[in-house]
């Protein structure tokens, strides 16, 4: 029997799973006898990654966000002697990404083994490329606005990185130099790619596939002037300074949240609340199985503002009050993990307050006993712990102030 026979019926029976697609080599048919299975497990409203762990089979298991909020989670098997890579892909999240991706908005994560990070349009590329063994998935092509956006951005990355190893090459780094140079290459690379409207969804090949290899030559082991290599390597990949290209970041704004909206806060939600699944060892709080559609409808709600910050388009901060008489309660104050701790949610919950209407007198909120970040931020704002309440095996900690009072110093 094939790893599919085995695996895929085992798969497809696990509750929330909606398809199950190949990837990789195999999807493609340039894998060779010893080359490992790809299997993308696609869900929405939440994965509990333990039912991976009870098919029977050897290997190590991630919960969703373990392994980041692209990759996300899975497991790594071994059947019938074979290596399987199961990838966990929220669709819930990949949803919001594509609507992104339609308007030419995207993120980079930095991902262990990615030279120049992974964008967050990659699973939608999974979806366009693989193989669906299972269920249905939706059709995607690569959008127009993503096209000029992605080649934009990917530039302004290539060329920042020779920049920076400019600077190595004056201090005589030559490891240094070099390898922001490697960097610089694989930038340009996405750029290219980008430009013909073709998807990436690893750096295997990546630098041939964009027409760079003479990059190799340049980069060699017996390049004795990195500086020269420098020279030649910013021809070779037709990198301006970074000045010359536009900034892909602009000062980031407070906006009001609406319906259309919801998926970001979705998946910017998923992405913040996994830290605190861990502190919690609670995989099923309610901010991670929240679905898209109840997000909607909260944010459709007249008796619930929400707010969030944007930088460069990308939502990195969000919260919520509900208004009730005299009491405004505080829900989902998130910042994205890449963003934390730079006075992001101490200013958002700041400017909410400052928006509620003369009728609040007090402010309300609570969070996990184990969230000590959290207890030690609404602490300087202001609020003091009422009560607590038993959440199975961690109590939660409700915490209210009157309106108007810590409002002073930024946690910074």
């Amino acid at each position: 029997m094939t790893v599919l026979d085995v695996l895929l019926p085992r798969l497809v029976a696990l509750p929330g799973v909606l398809a199950v697609s190949l990837g990789g080599s195999r999807a493609r048919g340039t894998h060779r006898p010893d080359s490992d299975w790809d299997l993308g497990v696609y869900y929405r409203g939440g994965f509990d990654a333990r039912a991976l762990g009870r098919l029977g089979f050897a290997g190590h298991v991630a919960q969703p966000g373990e392994w980041g909020r692209i990759v996300n989670g899975g497991a790594w098997l071994t059947v019938e002697g074979e290596p399987v890579d199961v990838l966990l892909r929220d669709l819930d999240v990949v949803d919001a990404w594509r609507a992104d991706a339609d308007h030419g908005r995207f993120e980079i994560d930095q991902v262990e083994g990615h030279l120049a990070g992974l964008p967050t349009y990659t699973p939608l590329g999974e979806i366009a490329v693989n193989r669906v063994l299972a269920g249905r998935l939706p059709a995607v092509a690569y959008p127009a606005a993503l096209r000029g956006a992605a080649q934009e951005r990917w530039r302004w990355n290539a060329a920042f990185s020779l920049t920076i190893a400019e600077q190595h090459v004056r201090r005589g780094d030559r490891t240094l130099a070099l390898g922001m140079m490697t960097r610089a290459t694989a930038q340009a690379a996405h750029a290219v790619m980008a430009g013909r409207g073709a998807w990436v969804l690893g750096e295997k090949g990546l630098v041939d596939d964009a027409g760079l290899g003479a990059a190799r030559d340049v980069l060699g082991d017996d390049r004795p002037d990195p500086a020269e290599a420098l020279h030649e390597l910013r021809a070779l990949l037709d990198a301006p300074r970074p000045q010359e290209l536009r900034s892909h970041r602009t000062r980031a704004r407070t906006v009001r949240l609406r319906p259309a909206d919801a998926g970001e806060v979705l998946t910017l939600q998923r992405a913040a609340y996994v830290p605190e699944a861990r502190a919690h060892e609670d995989i099923d709080l309610p901010p991670l199985t929240e679905h898209l559609a109840e997000i909607r409808k909260q944010l459709a709600d007249g008796s619930v503002t929400a707010w969030g910050v944007r930088d460069d388009g990308r939502l990195v901060a969000a919260v919520r009050i509900t208004r009730s008489g005299s009491t405004a309660v505080v829900s989902r104050l998130v910042v994205a993990p890449d963003r934390q701790g730079e006075g992001l949610g101490s200013g958002l919950l700041r400017h909410a307050e400052e928006q509620l209407d003369d009728g609040v007198s007090v402010i309300e909120l609570f969070t996990g006993e184990h969230s000590v970040t959290n207890l030690r931020l609404y602490d300087r704002l202001g609020f003091r712990e009422t009560h607590r309440t038993d959440a199975g095996t961690y109590a939660l900690v409700h915490m209210a102030k009157p309106r108007g009072t810590g409002r002073g110093r930024s946690p910074g």
